[in-house]
This record gives C-alpha cells, structure tokens and sequence, in this order.
C-alpha cells in the first residue's frame, strides 16, 4: 500500500485498489487440492490468508507474529475478528509471514493487545523498537475513529479504503443528478484528500458514513462552510451524500442528518445550522424537514450556470434556540 500510494496513476485516480472480497468473496476454495484463500483484513484492509486443510497449516500472513503487530489498517475491531476467525482452526499448525511458529495463545496475546489499544489503556514494553511500534499502532488507530453514532450508522473519519465506493458514487448519473457535473476518480481523490484536510485542521467536517450491520461504506454527513457569498454566509452548512443502494425509503439520510445535528449543536455548540440544495432537489429538500430545518427563503447559486435548472436553490435553517 505504502508503495501504491507513491504512484502517479494511483494518485491520479486511475488506478484503483480492490479489495480481495470484491474478487474473491469472502473465500476462494479449490476442493480438489483442500486449499482456500480467505479475505481477512486486520494488518492490512486488503490482507488474505492460506488454510491448508490437508497438511492442517495456516498461513496468517502478518496479521500475526511475535512480539507484537504491526497495524496498518485503523478498523481494530475488524482486526479482531480475524483473529477470532483463526480460533476455528485450534487443531493447525499457524504460520506467519515473519513468525514461523505461532500458537493459539499467541493469538489470544493479539486480541488482547488489540482491546486494549481500542480502549487506550496505557500499555509499556521494556524493549524499546517494541514500544516504537506501539506507538505507530496508536497512531493508526486513532487516525480513524467513530465521531457520530445512531441506530443504524458509525459517522467516522475517513480510511482510504473508502475511496473506490466514493468514486463510484461520485461518477453516478443519479447520484450527482443535482450537481452540475459528475466527478472524475482523479477528481473525487483530491475531494477526499480536501474533506480530510478539513477535518484535521477543524476537527470536525464531512463525515464517511458506515452502516454497522454490513460495515460498508455509504458516503457522507457532515459540515462544512460554504465558499460563496450570500446574505446567509458565513454560515456551518450541513450536507450529505449517499451511494444510491441506500435510497428508496430506507431513512439512512434522515437518521444520519438529524444525529449530526445533534451533535453539531450539542458538542460542537453551533448556535445556527443551514442546508440547501436545488429547488428541484426533492429528496434532499424532504431529508431537510425530517430533520426539522424550515425554509427561510430562495436563492440563485453563484456558482452554478444562471441558465440551469439547478441554479435556483433552496435554503432550510435551524437554530439552536428553536431546538
């Protein structure tokens, strides 16, 4: 990954990387030689591995060796069940990339050592290049962190792991139906990186959305300060953007727009909140009374052609003192 991210394509957006599962599924079996390769994120979110059902060996690639992980890939609790799905096989030999020898307890040490980052408890190892490594695991699990929580959804910081689903929603016909122009992957990998940014210097923004049942990514919520000038601005404008799987009378947008109004108003202490969209834009428009803004006025948007059907915009706002 660390190499792939030196690339021009791959910076460009036009090269992306793929998942294992996308590929494979979960596994790929071939009965006759009693062997699978099975996806199992955790050093890595691309990370696979060998069951050798014949010689009973498990190839656990780096997702497990002595004295301790390297994590590469912030999602621990994905990590963790990995680990777990290795529990299955008790009775095999295990075998990793850089530790030819590895046992059952030395997996037990892992999840247990995974708990604890996950749950900051403060842990020190005598041997120095040890604790240097922990420290880099800290640092990539704290990169990626749950911001936002409702019934059905993490809103989270963003992992590059996101970026080929964002792409995809962002070149979508009907996805972008109300924005004058459909994205380029070069051009939705520069909007992440810029989302990213954002977040880093205010500590809060455009949120990548991850629905719990499936752990998938589905777009964004969040805020962000609109870059024209209109009576209303400056102003915290919140948005969202949903891969189209996720539509259709589900209530993701809903669900997810009213937690973080909540959150902007009640920790972030925003004391006004806006959102607009095309007069035309009924979807969005209905998120936006769900939610509980009410329409203040009309606007034609600066930065989109007087001649379009999308120029006209509507503008919903709430206050905190209206809550």
């Amino acid at each position: 990954m660390r190499n792939l991210k030196k690339n021009k394509k791959y910076r460009q957006g036009k090269v992306e990387k793929t998942l294992p599962n996308k590929l494979i599924g979960d596994r790929l079996t071939f009965q006759e030689d009693q062997l699978e390769i099975i996806h199992t994120p955790g050093h890595t979110v691309d990370s696979i591995s060998l069951i050798d059902h014949e010689h009973k060996i498990v190839f656990v690639g780096d997702n497990l060796e002595k004295p301790l992980v390297y994590v590469e890939d912030s999602d621990v609790s994905r990590y963790i069940s990995t680990l777990k799905t290795y529990l299955t096989y008790t009775d095999y030999r295990i075998i990793g990339s850089h530790t030819i020898n590895l046992s059952v307890s030395d997996i037990y040490d892992t999840i247990n050592y995974l708990e604890a980052l996950m749950s900051h408890e403060e842990i020190i190892f005598d041997d120095a290049e040890v604790m240097k490594l922990h420290r880099m695991n800290i640092k990539t699990y704290q990169h990626t962190k749950t911001i936002i929580e409702s019934n059905r959804l993490l809103l989270r910081s963003w992992r590059e792991s996101d970026l080929p689903v964002f792409a995809e929603m962002n070149s979508d016909s009907e996805v972008m139906r109300y924005f004058p122009d459909k994205l380029e992957p070069s051009q939705t990998r520069i909007f992440m990186d810029r989302i990213i940014d954002n977040m880093t210097k205010q500590g809060y923004g455009l949120y990548a959305v991850e629905e719990k049942s499936s752990g998938d990514f589905i777009g964004f919520i969040g805020f962000a300060h609109p870059s024209f000038e209109e009576s209303f601005t400056p102003c915290v404008e919140i948005g969202w953007r949903l891969h189209k799987k996720y539509w259709g009378g589900q209530g993701y947008a809903t669900e997810g727009a009213k937690a973080c109004l909540n959150y902007g108003f009640e920790i972030l202490g925003f004391d006004k909140i806006v959102s607009f969209t095309s007069l035309i834009n009924k979807p969005s428009i209905n998120v936006m009374e769900k939610i509980g803004l009410v329409k203040e006025g009309e606007f034609d948007h600066p930065k989109v052609d007087q001649s379009s059907d999308l120029c006209r915009h509507v503008l919903y706002v709430l206050s905190k003192d209206d809550l």
